[in-house]
């Protein structure tokens, strides 16, 4: 994956929780979220992401970025709330991650 698939990545994952209308909301922090808090939650860290990509692609070799790695992490995190809410397989998301 390199930055503008990172993008695309983000761009669909926005897409589909804008469709289901969740709001972008962070949190609870302080306790386990609702599946709805949950998705709400990953909702707002989309624009988070796009900004380590943002910066990581300032950089003369994006993949040894900080911001690089931060946006792979959380991108993991993200595809794990999506998987166990089930709306993508892990199959789907290897393919989404290419």
């Amino acid at each position: 994956m390199d930055v503008k698939q990172g993008r695309e990545v983000v761009e669909r994952y926005r897409s589909l929780l804008c469709l289901m209308q969740y709001p972008e909301e962070a949190g609870p922090f302080d306790r386990e979220p609702t599946p709805r808090e949950a998705m709400s939650h990953i909702y707002g860290m989309l624009d988070r992401m796009e900004e380590f990509l943002n910066t990581a692609e300032r950089q003369d070799f994006f993949w040894i970025s900080p911001d690089w790695d931060k946006f792979n992490r959380w991108l993991g995190f993200v595809q794990g709330v999506l998987w166990l809410h089930g709306d993508f397989t892990l199959v789907q998301m290897r393919e989404h991650n290419r």
